[in-house]
């Protein structure tokens, strides 16, 4: 199985994340890529797809109505969670992966996919798009070339975008009270630390991909447990270290949320899911465009073992400025009873080894100093849709496949100081609430490949200076702060 490749130049590289690049031709989808993977038929290989109560019939407050106001402000955030475009004119994305897990009813997942591209507007590739992937791996999607509607907080996650406004009100600039943007917004959405949710039709969208379902709506509130790094402001840190606060890796990613429970329903189609205290996941992505090839594994829905969150990623970026030249690099980041187990490509002495299926399976093994990660992943042939993601010059296309259904074993051994293995922290957890992800390329056969991140940035990363910077932060005057800080 591959991927067609996207028209012009081959993107370069990082790490995977939440607005996923595919391959395709503006408007027609080539490639070997089996029919039962383009929509609903693409249904998990055992048991039934997974099914909700009817939805009722909407109901539509008026403006005025009484509002609920968000939830309290939620924990600090990691770094690099607000908006980063900086005002140039070089091709720019961002895109947001937001994803709940219904555990109790097999195969039942939603992934809410945002990405604004050159939203200073005016450009032949502007767009604003929201992508939701569901049940039985379905899919909906709505487009728009425009971004005068969309609007993102500079230093805190906070965003979002109107498709069309309710009538006699204006697009929001910011975060509303759940009942206030219900009344203001007929299609978009908007996301806050805490709240979040949206409505959106089935619209074209470059590339030959279409919606499984004609709409979707939903709203749901987010308790984060844990960010990136630990449970503690203190312990928050950036997933590529502090280099992310600067256009150097194209592009850049950052976990938001490892775990965290989310409540609250999701309309789709005409079917209904309600969900109390369900595993939820937040990353995203920044830069140019997406990686040449990469590979994505993602699960904090592991039976007997509440809070465990696996976060895995590889691919083959390039760095702006430097013409030509790449760099496979990969990472794993697993928490676990308050603590954080990561292997990156930048620690001394540590080592990231994988070998991934073009679709199918995905094996990862990572050791550093005190760390020894291990994940083996599969899923069935015919599982998976296929997601649109950033291109250089394709835009928006179909450039990668996901899927809900993926099982992985999970093992995670501490490491002692003379190199041998201490004690087994997590021993074989298992889960078939895997998210799994292949994109770029096309590759035609197993990627086997080990990390190398190259010199001097190897070891400029290494340098403390992410704990060094954030305690000056919060008091630096607003200007002065890197925009997404």
């Amino acid at each position: 199985m591959s991927w067609p490749r996207a028209p012009g130049p081959r993107a370069s590289c990082s790490t995977p994340g939440t607005t996923r690049p595919r391959s395709a031709r503006r408007g027609r989808l080539t490639g070997n890529v089996p029919r039962a993977s383009r929509g609903p038929s693409a249904r998990r290989a055992a048991g039934e797809p997974c099914r909700g109560s009817p939805a009722p019939p909407r109901q539509r407050p008026p403006v005025s109505a009484p509002a609920r106001r968000p939830p309290p402000t939620s924990p600090p955030s990691p770094p690099c969670s607000g908006f980063h475009y900086d005002g140039t004119d070089r091709t720019f994305f961002e895109g947001w992966y937001f994803k709940v897990t219904i555990p109790e009813k097999p195969g039942c997942s939603f992934a809410f996919i945002y990405s604004v591209e050159d939203p200073e507007g005016g450009t032949g590739r502007s767009a604003s798009c929201c992508q939701v992937m569901g049940p039985s791996d379905g899919y909906v999607v709505q487009w728009a070339p425009e971004v005068g509607a969309y609007w993102g907080a500079r230093h805190a996650l906070e965003l979002g975008n109107t498709f069309a406004a309710a009538p006699g009100a204006r697009p929001p600039r910011g975060l509303l009270p759940e009942g206030q943007w219900a009344g203001a917004v007929e299609e978009g959405w908007q996301v806050g630390p805490r709240t979040h949710q949206g409505r959106i039709v089935a619209t074209r969208a470059p590339g030959e991909l279409a919606s499984t379902v004609d709409s979707c709506r939903w709203s749901y509130t987010t308790r984060p447990v844990t960010g990136w790094g630990g449970t503690r402001a203190a312990e928050q840190r950036s997933t590529a270290g502090w280099a992310a606060a600067l256009p150097v890796f194209e592009p850049h990613w950052q976990v938001c949320m490892s775990h965290g429970l989310a409540t609250g329903w999701v309309e789709w189609g005409g079917e209904r899911f309600e969900f109390a205290d369900a595993p939820a996941y937040a990353e995203k992505n920044w830069g140019g465009q997406f990686p040449e090839k990469w590979f994505w594994a993602q699960c904090n829905a592991f039976g007997g073992h509440p809070g465990l969150a696996l976060t895995a990623g590889g691919g083959r970026r390039g760095l702006l400025g430097v013409p030509g030249l790449k760099e496979d690099v990969a990472m794993v980041g697993v928490h676990h009873e308050g603590r954080f187990y990561g292997v990156l490509p930048s620690d001394d002495g540590a080592s990231v080894t994988w070998r991934v299926a073009p679709w199918g399976e995905w094996e990862v093994q990572a050791q550093s100093a005190t760390a020894f990660v291990q994940l083996r992943a599969t899923c069935a042939p015919g599982a998976g849709t296929l997601l649109r993601a950033p291109t250089a010059e394709g835009g928006m296309v179909p450039f990668c496949k996901d899927t809900f259904a993926g099982s992985v074993v999970l093992t995670v051994r501490e490491v002692t100081g003379d190199g041998r293995f201490g004690r087994t922290v997590v021993d074989g957890a298992r889960s078939d609430a895997c998210a799994l992800e292949v994109g770029g390329g096309p590759w035609w056969e197993a990627w086997e490949a080990e990390a190398a991140m190259k010199e001097p940035l190897k070891s400029a990363v290494r340098l403390p200076v992410e704990s060094l910077t954030a305690p000056l932060v919060p008091v630096v005057p607003w200007p002065l702060k890197p925009p997404g800080l």
